[in-house]
């Protein structure tokens, strides 16, 4: 009965780190894919995204400041 609890709790944690590792993997990917995208994108195209960029920077220093 020990070894089945053992052994799960070994495939749990897998299941576990796995998930967690495909998260931080995937934030990194879409950080890299829009620096990307801004380089190979028109200048009209770049003007949007860096206010958005800059919209988006401004709400989350505005948010730690309430908090």
């Amino acid at each position: 009965m020990s070894t089945w609890i053992f052994l799960s709790i070994i495939v749990g944690g897998l299941l576990v780190f796995g998930v967690v590792y495909d998260r931080v993997t995937k934030r990194k990917a879409n950080v890299k894919d829009l620096d990307t995208a801004m380089k190979n994108s028109s200048p009209s195209n770049m003007v949007y995204k860096e206010t958005f960029l800059h919209e988006q920077q401004n709400k989350i220093h505005d948010y730690n400041q309430l908090h």
